[in-house]
């Protein structure tokens, strides 16, 4: 009996060593399959990107995502879209369809404009300065490290200085005309670009599409001639001017600026900490299965002052010039997939 209960008992401990040992192969095994896996990856993005390096960037697709938006925002915006049952929102559509009918391409280039007058520019001003209202805006992205690059969105108070404006930099005297290349002189007008709200499940997200051949009218490079690639920086920058007394930028060259933009800078009490985490997801040349992502990060608002020299009695003094409040958003690079 003794015997037999001892050579049960280590035939449990043999069977047990071994079972131990399979798990631990086959966790070894899977161990190094994720590796191998991961390694595989690796190679592959590095190699994409290589392809990406060598590839003009011609278009671009940017969609800017917040989570938990306070509720009174969400309404607000779908309120304000055109094709809500909103009475106001009804009477702009009722208003489109009969000024540009029969052209169903005017009509939806005129709804297309309203969404952004209407949502999208107020949309910035939330999360710049806390409060909804359609009032000179201005987002600017980053597209390379030197932030040599830059993507301007948002709409300005018209100004003859601006004529060679970035295409996506509407006016705000343009509200009523969807055709503003018409009724402004410009240079660089972008007819085709989109920007709308949509949204999430817990949240909403602003997003813009320029189609390849619009994509070289909205970007300013502080170097003539630089040629942008399907690729982009480990880290990326936003910034968002409102209260907009003076462009710190070269009215020619918005990657040119007369003042540089502060790094961070103090907490708005009046703004709502949805702001305070988001992700930036950019698609180049409409590239299928393939999104460049950050997650961004709120770091603060400054206004913008500077120096400007005047003359009195002979003499030259130097003034404070007022610019504009600065929103400042940093993002690092997660993934490409």
């Amino acid at each position: 009996m003794v015997k037999r209960q001892t050579e049960q008992r280590a035939k449990q401990e043999k069977d047990q060593a071994e079972l131990k040992a399979l798990q631990e192969k086959q966790q070894a095994e899977l161990e190094t399959a994720v590796k191998e896996r991961r390694e595989t990856l690796r190679e592959l993005r590095a190699t994409r990107e290589i392809i990406l390096a060598g590839q003009p960037l011609v278009s671009l697709k940017l969609i800017w995502t917040f989570k938990n938006v306070p509720g009174e925002i969400l309404e607000i915006a779908r309120r304000k879209d055109i094709e809500s049952d909103d009475k106001e929102s009804e009477d702009r559509l009722e208003y489109y369809v009969g000024r540009y009918e029969p052209s169903t391409y005017l009509i939806a280039e005129a709804m297309a404009q309203d969404r952004r007058y209407q949502v999208v520019y107020p949309s910035l001003n939330v999360l710049a300065g806390g409060k909804w209202e359609l009032s000179p805006v201005l987002a600017i992205l980053t597209l390379n490290s030197s932030g040599a690059s830059v993507l301007p969105l948002g709409c300005l108070n018209h100004n003859e200085s601006l004529v060679n404006a970035p295409g996506g930099v509407e006016f705000m005297e343009d509200i009523d005309n969807s055709r503003s290349n018409q009724s402004l002189e410009r240079t660089r007008r972008s007819e085709e670009f989109t920007a709308r709200r949509t949204d999430t499940k817990d949240g909403l997200a602003l997003e813009w599409h320029f189609p390849a051949g619009e994509f070289d009218k909205v970007v300013d490079h502080r170097v003539s001639g630089l040629q942008l690639t399907a690729t982009f920086p480990e880290t990326i920058r936003m910034v968002i001017l409102n209260s907009i007394e003076s462009l710190p930028l070269n009215s020619n060259n918005f990657a040119q600026m007369d003042e540089p933009f502060p790094e961070s800078g103090d907490r708005n009490p009046g703004l709502a900490s949805f702001i305070d985490k988001s992700v930036l997801r950019l698609i180049p040349n409409d590239l299928p299965n393939y999104v460049v992502q950050y997650k961004m990060s709120y770091k603060g608002h400054s206004h913008l002052t500077g120096q400007e020299m005047q003359q009195s009695d002979g003499a030259f003094f130097a003034k404070t010039k007022d610019f504009c409040n600065v929103s400042i958003w940093t993002g690092n690079r997660v993934s490409s997939d």
